[in-house]
């Protein structure tokens, strides 16, 4: 996917974040965020996976471990939910290294805890895919 249509995907996922922002307000469970989420993403016709686990290989060897997210959109982009308020970085690190390990080329996570979802949307680029 070029880098066009990748900004038009990105575009359709905050529309559909706010969406369910707007409707549950800061602060839901991230549960209940992710299943609303889900719903708008199907409205819209975009093709996601659930909970998707990636698994780890080092210089040729496969470790047992996996890492995982909450979505993967259209086998383009990777979300993560914040959880908890003020844990922002730990959900970074766990996106970076799902992009390194899948491939993907865009992770974005939400932090439905802020009063207004655009502060609390945080786009990360694979710098690592070739």
């Amino acid at each position: 996917m070029d880098k066009i249509k990748r900004g038009n995907l990105v575009t359709q996922i905050y529309d559909a974040a706010r969406e369910v922002h707007e409707f549950t307000g800061p602060g839901v469970l991230a549960s209940v965020y992710k299943s609303c989420l889900m719903h708008e993403l199907r409205l819209r016709t975009l093709r996601f996976r659930s909970n998707p686990s990636f698994g780890i290989q080092y210089k040729g060897l496969k470790i047992e471990d996996q890492v995982s997210v909450d979505l993967a959109i259209e086998e383009e982009v990777l979300i993560e939910i914040v959880t908890l308020p003020g844990n922002m970085q730990h959900h970074i690190t766990r996106m970076q290294s799902a992009m390194t390990f899948s491939g993907y080329p865009m992770g974005i996570i939400l932090d439905i805890h802020q009063p207004r979802l655009i502060d609390g949307f945080k786009k990360i680029n694979n710098l690592k895919r070739t």
